[in-house]
């Protein structure tokens, strides 16, 4: 028995929106890139704040920190256990 296709939801579904944040709840709060509605042409672009530089810094510092560590081969875990330190 043959039945008749039936029409996609999500086809039809509007798209989803950015969620709104009342500034007077969250007067510091930014929502990440990927939640924020697109600004306008006529509005410039946000600088990063000073915060911005100093957690992306911190996270290359550690990252850097964990490669050397990876790198070494356990050379520290040796010198540890060996008396050397």
């Amino acid at each position: 028995m043959l039945t008749r296709p039936q029409p996609d939801p999500f086809a039809s579904a509007p798209p989803p929106r950015a969620p709104h944040f009342p500034t007077e709840i969250f007067p510091a709060f930014e929502p990440p890139l990927f939640l924020r509605e697109p600004l306008p042409e006529d509005e410039p672009q946000r600088e990063p704040a000073d915060r911005d530089w100093l957690a992306t810094g911190l996270v290359i510092f550690a990252a850097a920190i964990l490669i050397a560590l990876a790198l070494s081969g356990g050379a520290l875990v040796n010198a540890v256990r060996g008396g050397v330190l």
